[in-house]
């Protein structure tokens, strides 16, 4: 059996192909990275990192040190980060916490932060894949629906002396 397409099921399936490669080119514009992850466990292990430090000084009895760290944890992370660590990649600035405070911080918090990190990525990037299956599939069925329906439509406008 040889299959044969009539000029508008030829129509649909270039639309269709061109509509495709739009919706694969702006999934895969719009696929997560994990960059936006990988930023805030930076920004969780600078204050664990600052955290130690209020610690630390309050165990020693440094009221000086003390405040100064209270005052960079009362600034928030991300502008700790911006100052002190500018320079470093996220990555770069989460490895170099680890090396400082080995065992002088409790890293499970940053451990497991990673592991859930690690989990939504990946629900993220499936959810990313299905919806640009929904985006793709949904529409092209639709027209093809339509554009049947239309067809059925004037195929029964044209055959008004069969009926």
């Amino acid at each position: 059996m040889k299959l044969q397409l009539n000029g508008w099921q030829r129509l649909w399936v270039v639309v269709a192909s061109v509509y495709f490669l739009v919706v694969c080119g702006f999934g895969a514009a719009t696929f997560p990275d994990g960059a936006y992850l990988e930023t805030e466990r930076a920004k969780f292990a600078i204050e664990l990192a600052l955290r130690a430090q209020v610690d630390a000084a309050h165990a020693g009895g440094d009221e000086r040190a003390e405040l100064n760290a209270l005052r960079d944890l009362k600034k928030g992370a991300a502008r700790v980060r911006f100052e002190a660590y500018g320079d470093l990649t996220d990555t770069e600035l989460v490895q170099r916490i680890r090396e400082k405070f080995d065992g002088k911080v409790d890293i499970t918090a940053l451990n497991e932060k990673e592991k859930r990190d690690a989990e939504r990525i990946r629900d993220d990037r499936l959810k990313s894949v299905y919806q640009a299956v929904g985006w793709w599939a949904i529409p092209v069925l639709a027209l093809y629906v339509l554009g049947s329906a239309i067809g059925w439509i004037i195929r029964g406008f044209r055959n008004r002396n069969e009926v």
